[in-house]
């Protein structure tokens, strides 16, 4: 006999059909549906069965039967009956076990309730093992203590000389009596959160086994929030004011003479980095410090001159906040002429603001030289220059525009 799980759908092996004229062949291809499966229930009477499936053929006049929750619903012995036409009547008898006898027996994934009713034969003695397991406690009237005996194998030889002298051997006195009673729990956790707000910890502890390169570097990694190290004058503090001025740090993806393409971090919003200054950090080109005259949505930024060594992937930057108060204007050129520049369209749209200072093409086509603005278009950013220009500036050409007054061209 199969064992069935309770309330659990099951699929079930129902055969063999053997041919009802010669008894031998396999009925391969009957059509068993809903109403053919019949079904009793331990011992009730016979209904077809409630899963509505038809049976399907594996093989050799076996069939698969699907069974839901509701026909293993009852426990006890399941009867499964089917008569096809043209079949022999088939019939296979099951037992529906309880879901935790089930899993335990054939699933493996329970155990089987074993209640304890007596204990070597006695009633009271199971009551009392009941009562001391759920931490009630044994009932006074029925428990008894048998008598006990004094273990003396842990006294030495002269056990009134031992009581006598131990005391005295370890000089307890009152006052050390009574520091063991500040000791008590409720005491130890006021006692060890003084400790930590005088030390300024927060009790994490370090391994012992920790050496002075890991305190330090322990010291480096922490993490600094607004709430911590933050006191006026400290380290931290000091710390902050620092990072206040670094806008961005990373390495390089590539260079040109007078670019560098920053990497992934940086921003996609064209110009955010514009007058700011980059400095290379480490890697190729290390040492170096460049205006960025213009920045682009590619993450590419144009400086304001070459630079003398050209960064590249391995090239690690700082964009650093700066201000260019020394510049009236500065970028990319729009287009250039013999007598003229067109200036960024960033550029003032104020005619004639740029009359009087000078415009330095500092890198890209025709760097090096230095003219005098004659008249300023402010709507299409045309500044006339004199004299002409030696070589045409285009559209590759970093410019400053440099206030009217004394200025050493080579510093800006």
């Amino acid at each position: 006999m199969q064992w069935l799980k309770q309330s659990t759908a099951a699929t079930v092996k129902v055969g063999p059909f053997i041919d009802s004229t010669d008894g031998d062949t396999a009925e391969i291809g009957l059509t068993i549906s809903q109403a053919d499966v019949r079904l009793s229930k331990n011992g009730g009477n016979i209904a077809q069965k409630s899963e509505v499936s038809a049976c399907t053929h594996d093989e050799l006049g076996y069939y698969d039967c699907n069974l839901d929750a509701t026909d293993t619903g009852t426990l006890g012995r399941l009867q499964v009956m089917v008569h096809e036409s043209g079949a022999l009547p088939v019939w296979h008898e099951y037992m529906v076990l309880p879901a935790n006898v089930y899993d335990s027996l054939v699933a493996g994934s329970d155990l089987l309730q074993a209640d304890a009713t007596q204990i070597s034969g006695d009633g009271t003695a199971a009551d009392n093992a009941e009562a001391f397991f759920d931490n009630t406690g044994f009932v006074a009237s029925n428990s008894t203590i048998g008598t006990t005996t004094t273990n003396t194998d842990m006294r030495g030889t002269d056990s009134a000389a031992l009581a006598a002298t131990a005391l005295t051997n370890a000089t307890w006195t009152d006052a050390r009596a009574g520091y063991l009673d500040e000791l008590g729990a409720a005491n130890i956790p006021a006692d060890l959160d003084a400790v930590l707000a005088d030390t300024g910890t927060d009790g994490v502890l370090l391994a012992a086994t920790a050496t002075s390169a890991q305190l330090v570097d322990d010291v480096w990694d922490e993490v600094l929030t607004a709430a911590t190290h933050n006191v006026s004058t400290s380290a931290g503090r000091r710390m902050r004011e620092l990072s206040a001025t670094s806008v961005l740090t990373g390495t390089a993806t590539a260079g040109t003479a007078n670019s560098i393409t920053l990497d992934s971090d940086a921003s996609t919003t064209a110009r955010i980095y514009d007058e700011n200054l980059i400095v290379i950090t480490a890697g190729t080109g290390v040492g170096q410090t460049r205006l960025i005259a213009e920045y682009t949505a590619g993450r590419v930024a144009t400086v304001d001159r070459d630079w003398a060594v050209t960064p590249d992937a391995t090239s690690e930057y700082q964009v650093i906040a700066f201000s260019g108060i020394l510049l009236t204007d500065h970028g990319l050129a729009q287009a250039g002429a013999a007598g003229t520049i067109t200036l960024a369209a960033t550029a003032s749209a104020v005619d004639d603001t740029y009359v009087g200072s000078v415009v330095v093409l500092t890198t890209g086509t025709a760097p090096g030289q230095a003219r005098l603005v004659t008249a300023y278009n402010g709507t299409s950013k045309v500044a006339t220059i004199t004299p002409n220009w030696e070589t045409n500036p285009d559209v590759t050409t970093v410019y400053k525009v440099i206030p009217v007054g004394r200025s050493i061209v080579g510093s800006m």
